[in-house]
């Protein structure tokens, strides 16, 4: 869950964009970014704490996560009017062809 859907401030497409990081965050560890069996404090870790980057991640997937997992919406990935394109463009899908994917 998004902070800002957390502290009820409003959300909107940004807070996929979060969604996409903490899913792809658990595909590469295993875990949630903020997993604590503790509901309340998970949530309360969501909104304060800092994401811990893995070392076994990728220099590529570090920097996704961290944009995608950015708490201020504004500086999210995906927030600016490129939308999804902003993050297809970034170097951790430059292998990736979206055109064989779309067809």
């Amino acid at each position: 869950m998004a902070p800002e859907i957390i502290k009820g401030t409003g959300h909107s497409r940004g807070a996929d964009w979060w969604s996409l990081g903490a899913l792809l965050y658990e595909m590469l560890c295993g875990r949630p970014p903020h997993y604590n069996r503790d509901r309340q404090q998970m949530l309360r870790d969501i909104v304060e704490k800092e994401i811990p980057m893995k070392p076994y991640f990728s220099a590529e997937a570090s920097a996704l996560l961290k944009v995608l997992l950015e708490r201020d919406t504004k500086k999210r990935i995906g927030y600016s009017d490129a939308d999804a394109e902003e993050i297809m463009a970034h170097p951790f899908f430059a292998s990736i062809n979206w055109d064989d994917i779309a067809k």
